[in-house]
C-alpha cells in the first residue's frame, strides 16, 4: 500500500510492520512465559487471518515502481548487505555472545549478567524486522501480495537452517556458516527435486523426510531442555 506514496516509505513501513509482529509475539513469550514455537504458531493464523481479511483472497498489486526494482542486483544486494550486518552482530558484538549464551543455557546465562528477557525480546524484534524486509523483496519479486504469500516459508527455512547443521537447540555450538551453507543446499535439493520431474505432493514428502532425519541424527539430546 505504502509503496503507491513513496518506495523507501514502503521499505520502513514494512520493516515495521514485520518489528511489531516480533515485539507481539515476544511480549507474550517474556511476560507470560509461553514457550516460542506455541506463540509463533498461533500468532502466524491470526496473522494470516488479518492478511485474508486485507486482501479479501485476491490479489493485492503493488505501484509499478516497485515492480522496476525487479532486478537480480538489487535483491543480491539487499541479501549480502542482511548478511554482513548479521555476520558481524553475532560474531564481533555481545548480542551474539549473549544470543549464544541464552540458547546454551537461560539460567546460567541469567547468573552471568546476561538480560535473558531482554535479550529475548530483541531477538524476536529483530526477526520480525527481517522478516519484514524479506516480505518486501518477496513483493519486488512477485509484483503483488495475497493472503497465501508466504506460506511454507517456515517449513524451509527450518530445513535449510538443519541441512546447514545449525543445531536446532541453538547455543554455542551455532555457527554463522550454518545459514548460508544450509540456504544453498536447500536450494539444490528444491531445485534438484523439481528438475528430477517430482510432483509438489512427493516434493514435500521427501523434505519432511530429510527433515525429520536431519533432527534426529544432529539434534543434542543432553541441551532439549534449553529450548525455548
Amino acid at each position: 500500500m505504502l509503496s503507491f506514496y513513496n518506495i523507501p516509505l514502503a521499505i520502513v513501513g514494512g520493516i515495521l510492520t514485520g518489528a511489531a509482529i516480533g515485539a507481539f509475539n515476544g511480549f507474550f513469550h517474556v511476560k507470560f512465559k509461553l514457550p516460542s514455537f506455541i506463540v509463533t504458531i498461533c500468532t502466524m493464523y491470526l496473522f494470516r487471518g488479518v492478511c485474508a481479511y486485507l486482501t479479501t483472497e485476491t490479489a493485492v498489486p503493488a505501484s509499478a515502481a516497485i515492480k522496476a526494482l525487479d532486478q537480480d542486483w538489487i535483491k543480491i544486494t539487499i541479501t549480502l548487505v542482511v548478511l554482513a550486518v548479521a555476520f558481524f552482530l553475532f560474531q564481533f558484538t555481545r548480542i551474539g555472545n549473549d544470543v549464544k549464551a541464552v540458547g546454551s543455557g537461560e539460567t546460567a546465562a541469567r547468573f552471568s549478567g546476561v538480560k535473558t528477557d531482554q535479550v529475548k525480546f530483541l531477538t524476536f524484534v529483530a526477526a520480525g524486522a527481517l522478516t519484514g524486509l524479506a516480505a518486501f523483496v518477496n513483493v519486488i519479486k512477485v509484483g503483488s501480495i495475497t493472503s497465501t504469500a508466504g506460506n511454507q516459508l517456515e517449513t524451509q527455512i527450518l530445513i535449510s537452517l538443519v541441512l546447514g547443521g545449525l543445531p536446532i537447540t541453538g547455543g554455542a555450538k551455532v555457527r554463522f556458516s550454518n545459514i548460508i551453507v544450509g540456504a544453498l543446499m536447500y536450494t539444490v535439493l528444491n531445485n534438484g527435486l523439481v528438475m528430477m520431474g517430482f510432483d509438489s505432493a512427493t516434493q514435500q514428502l521427501i523434505k519432511g523426510i530429510i527433515f525429520l532425519l536431519f533432527v534426529a541424527l544432529t539434534i543434542d539430546r543432553k541441551a532439549l531442555k534449553v529450548i525455548k
